[in-house]
Parts: structure tokens; sequence; C-alpha cells
């Protein structure tokens, strides 16, 4: 199967509000397993 995990460095903030965030406020990392 697929595991796509999303980790974020505040889970208190929505993932949307970091996706459209500034390049240097994105801490967050996104892996994907195949």
């Amino acid at each position: 199967g697929c595991l796509l995990r999303v980790e974020t460095a505040d889970s208190s903030q929505p993932l949307l509000s970091l996706l459209f965030s500034p390049p240097q406020q994105r801490l967050f990392h996104i892996s994907v397993e195949v």
C-alpha cells in the first residue's frame, strides 16, 4: 500500500495554514512511502 505522512513542527497549526505560509515558515516535512 501507500503511506503519506505529514509531520509538522507545530501540530496546533492547520496544515493549510502551513502550506500557504512563506517558504521560511514551512516547518513541516512530507514523506511518501510506497
